[in-house]
């Protein structure tokens, strides 16, 4: 995924992670290290009472 361009591959760089599970600080800090990207974001699900 490439962040902030209109045209497909002229942008930053960017890694979504989508999860089943909001995931720990230290867990999302060392995956976005370990991606070694300008940009990482994080999806998960709430519960379904949320």
């Amino acid at each position: 995924m490439n962040a902030f361009a209109t045209e497909p591959l002229r942008g930053n760089p960017a890694v979504v992670c989508i999860l089943h599970k909001t995931p720990s600080e230290q867990f999302m800090e060392q995956l976005a290290q370990e991606m070694n990207q300008p940009v990482t974001a994080f999806a998960c699900r709430k519960a379904d009472n949320e």
